[in-house]
């Protein structure tokens, strides 16, 4: 666990995330949880994480997300757009599905 946590926070600082922007994290197991948490205490704002599992989506609301959706249950291109018209600063992988990857980069803010 102490890995997972070092190794999560390491990621966060090498990309410079930082307080105020925004995050997506899909996954809500272990690795996607620690980048929820850590997103919360940097300050990240809004943090949306996505599972397919209810019982993770609302552990990763307890964790600090500001939003939490099945993805299995929601439209997630509907929900960034929603939450992100001009995108999100941040996309983390938590899960390692391309279609979700691709789904998702869709929504990111290229600056």
């Amino acid at each position: 666990m102490i890995v997972t946590f070092r190794e999560v926070l390491s990621a966060m600082r090498r990309f410079g995330m930082k307080e105020n922007e925004s995050i997506v994290i899909l996954g809500a197991g272990p690795v996607g949880l620690c980048f929820t948490r850590f997103a919360k205490l940097l300050g990240l704002h809004p943090i949306i994480t996505t599972d397919v599992v209810d019982a993770k989506v609302e552990t990763a609301l307890a964790m600090g997300a500001d939003y939490a959706y099945n993805s299995a249950k929601t439209d997630l291109d509907e929900v960034l757009r929603g939450h992100f018209p001009e995108g999100a600063d941040y996309i983390v992988d938590a899960v390692g599905i391309n279609a979700l990857i691709n789904q998702a980069m869709a929504h990111i803010k290229y600056n």
